[in-house]
């Protein structure tokens, strides 16, 4: 079904109703499969994993937790910060009035 689907996303033949032969329509609007799969497969998945990594470890910031061991010293908070600026034009902003990225955390 995934071969069937990428191919559809390529090349993607629609018969007509008024002669013989098909027309080809490319499919602009197909963001992803629409089947489960590994986040490894998926740049799309890849990238939704990343950025709620990054506002999980900027949660354990505002809370006062320390990263962790496996975290490097050069991931510091001011360092999630600025990934989170770069990221702010897609982020909710409206869902919190409280945080500038739209982060809500409970319990407040």
């Amino acid at each position: 079904m995934r071969k069937t689907s990428r191919k559809i996303q390529r090349i993607n033949y629609i018969p007509s109703r008024f002669g013989n032969a098909p027309y080809r329509e490319e499919i602009k609007s197909l963001i992803e499969d629409p089947l489960q799969k590994d986040s490894k497969e998926s740049y799309f998945i890849q990238i939704s994993d990343f950025i709620s990594y990054i506002v999980h470890l900027y949660s354990l910031g505002k809370i006062g937790h320390k990263f962790g061991n496996r975290i490097p010293d050069l991931v510091t908070s001011e360092k999630i910060e600025d990934w989170l600026e770069l990221i702010k034009p897609t982020l909710n902003t409206e869902a919190s009035t409280d945080n500038p990225f739209g982060i809500v955390m409970y319990p407040k």
